[in-house]
């Protein structure tokens, strides 16, 4: 409620962490500096916090005496998660672009999955995938493996060690095997 603030030391409305700049930008105000496009974040009445813009403004009497200072702020939440959805999609295309650069540098295709496989894990990172191509019916397979994901998938290449004419499990060996490789 906008009532709730009326009377009220600003700085109650800051994170504790926030306060020793905004005091500077204060005192730069004070001083007669406007403070303009300042980016703090602000503490609501039930404890969650928001990215605020704050502007402030001394007001002097006509002698030049300062009398109080005007401050706006200004919810930049929305804009803050824009930001940071667009950096994601920068580094997206980074990664595409460094792969493509590199699948572009090679003609062995061998070289070109693992090479893709290796920018993508490392660039969304991920600790462990594979890629799988199926050429007449024999599938070949690149893959990483991390060592904290080794146990797990020597466990789960043990349980499906057994012979079973279903061709989706001899895969699924076949790709359990390699990731334990």
């Amino acid at each position: 409620n906008r009532l709730d603030v009326l009377g009220k030391d600003c700085f109650a409305f800051l994170t504790p962490e926030e306060r020793p700049a905004a005091y500077q930008a204060f005192r730069n105000t004070l001083s007669g500096r406007t403070t303009r496009d300042y980016v703090t974040t602000i503490l609501r009445n039930d404890g969650t916090t928001f990215a605020a813009e704050c502007s402030a403004s001394l007001m002097t009497e006509v002698t030049g005496e300062p009398y109080g200072i005007v401050v706006f702020f200004r919810d930049i939440t929305a804009r803050k998660e824009a930001e940071a959805s667009q950096q994601r999609y920068v580094e997206e295309l980074q990664l595409l672009n460094r792969i493509a650069t590199r699948i572009s540098q090679v003609p062995d295709a061998s070289f070109i999955v693992r090479t893709a496989l290796e920018e993508a894990l490392s660039g969304l990172h991920f600790d462990a995938g594979w890629v799988m191509m199926v050429q007449d019916q024999q599938p070949a397979i690149s893959s990483r493996s991390e060592s904290v994901l080794q146990q797990g998938m020597e466990v789960l290449a043990a349980r499906t060690e057994q012979a079973s004419p279903d061709p989706v499990r001899r895969l699924q060996r076949q790709i359990h095997a390699e990731v334990v490789r």
